[in-house]
């Protein structure tokens, strides 16, 4: 198993924020289930830990196409996919070029599965719960 980037999110019933871009949605408003796949920079998925309020995380949105929203994430969730959840705010970033996560960051990590086919699957149980449970905050 790859090094942690920070402590393992112990509690499971923690609900992180994942922002969402709006071109993850197709025409007729489905989320894509790439919503919650890794970043090719690090191999994990970044969101922000609960003591973040939802509008807040949006606000701290830093990507380069509009916000749709933020989307829950539940540790319990990530873990029982094969997913550890790790409080990284601070620490270096999981690829090594030197970048320190902002504070607050949670990361999701897929770099221990074994495959792209089994990222998908990870992503697309957590895409269908935080559908089912509905967004957090939308812009």
């Amino acid at each position: 198993m790859p090094n942690p980037t920070g402590p393992v999110i112990s509690n499971t019933d923690e609900v992180l924020r994942r922002n969402v871009p709006r071109v993850l949605f197709d025409a007729s408003g489905v989320l894509s289930k790439t919503a919650f796949m890794p970043s090719s920079h690090d191999g994990m998925m970044s969101t922000l830990r609960a003591a973040v309020p939802p509008e807040e995380a949006a606000a701290r949105w830093e990507g380069t196409s509009d916000l749709a929203g933020t989307w829950p994430v539940l540790v319990g969730d990530a873990d029982a996919n094969g997913l550890p959840c790790y409080d990284d705010g601070g620490h270096p970033c999981g690829c090594g070029c030197g970048e320190a996560y902002p504070p607050d960051h949670a990361s999701t990590d897929h770099r221990n599965l074994g495959s792209r086919g089994a990222q998908l699957r990870a992503a697309r149980a957590l895409r269908d719960i935080a559908t089912t449970a509905g967004p957090l905050h939308v812009i």
